[in-house]
């Protein structure tokens, strides 16, 4: 019985070490067989407009505070682009543009007025580590609609 034992131990440690060469050396050849990204050009444009910041974490609220910040929307285009809709995930966080800045003109930058209420529901869904978006439909044909996120770890005192 020892001996089997012996021969299953020193069995499994050469299927081990096969098994651990094929993955290396897949993870070797993995590189060369991917075609490189040529980072010397500048990302594509995917929209019109420019949204900062696209993800902005409120870090720690306070469940009964509203926490508001600016989102900065800029068009980046040679044409106008107007703002269609605005809308958020949740009705614990508005998103809110004035009236005259639902078109901008090129190079144009306009505010909108976010804040997040972890308290409008009334209950303790909004406690914890939380997520909600920005939705932005626009009149681009391409790209119609853009989420900026934010984030947000809420507790009770």
């Amino acid at each position: 019985m020892n001996s089997k034992n012996t021969t299953l131990i020193f069995l499994g440690i050469v299927l081990l070490a096969v098994v651990g060469a094929a993955v290396y050396n897949y993870q070797i050849a993995l590189p060369e067989a991917l075609p490189v990204a040529d980072n010397s050009q500048p990302p594509a444009v995917l929209s019109s407009l420019a949204v900062e910041p696209l993800d902005y974490d409120f870090g720690t609220v306070i469940y009964g505070e509203i926490g508001k910040y600016i989102l900065q929307v800029k068009n980046v285009s040679d044409k106008p682009v107007k703002i269609l809709r605005l809308s958020t995930s949740c009705g614990c966080t508005k998103a809110i543009i004035a009236e005259k800045d639902r078109e901008l003109a090129p190079g144009q930058i306009v505010p909108i007025e976010v804040s997040f209420d972890p308290a409008v529901h009334k209950d303790d869904t909004d406690v914890g580590e939380l997520k909600r978006v920005i939705y932005i439909g626009t009149d681009e044909p391409g790209n119609p609609e853009i989420e900026a996120e934010l984030s947000a770890t809420v507790i009770k005192k």
